[in-house]
């Protein structure tokens, strides 16, 4: 796909939506189901959108048909990161506690963080497609 990169990216800001939108929750519990519903859809497409992206990434890696390597890494990265976040984020709900202005500070700083990681990921993979923007940036040189 041409276009992996923005569609990686943009899988982070809907994850990012999807999050807050959660934790919104707190301020409007009678919307809650509705709320919760949205959320979960956005989620299922930010998975489907970073899942599609993934193998692209992988792929640009692949030297000497290592492919299943450089997957078995990548899943076993996306593994960690993610046991080291649920546990980062249970030991921030111990000083949270029941206070939403502190989760909504928390979520927006992590929130933040995680598309600057995003942004420099999608910088440093290098891709050997030549999309309509790299076409264009090629052509004004």
């Amino acid at each position: 796909d041409i276009h992996s990169k923005t569609w990686y990216f943009m899988s982070f800001a809907l994850l990012s939506t999807a999050t807050g939108l959660e934790i919104a929750t707190i301020l409007y519990p009678q919307w809650f189901l509705v709320m919760g519903s949205c959320a979960n859809m956005i989620k299922g497409l930010s998975w489907m959108a970073g899942g599609s992206t993934r193998s692209v990434f992988n792929l640009s890696f692949v030297r000497d048909n290592n492919i299943a390597d450089i997957t078995a890494k990548n899943t076993s990265q996306y593994i960690f990161a993610s046991l080291f976040g649920t546990a980062a984020g249970v030991s921030a709900c111990a000083y949270i506690g029941q206070s939403a202005p502190l989760a909504m500070l928390c979520f927006s700083a992590l929130a933040w963080t995680s598309m600057c990681s995003a942004y420099q990921t999608v910088k440093s993979i290098p891709l050997p497609t030549l999309n309509s923007t790299r076409l264009q940036l090629l052509s004004a040189r």
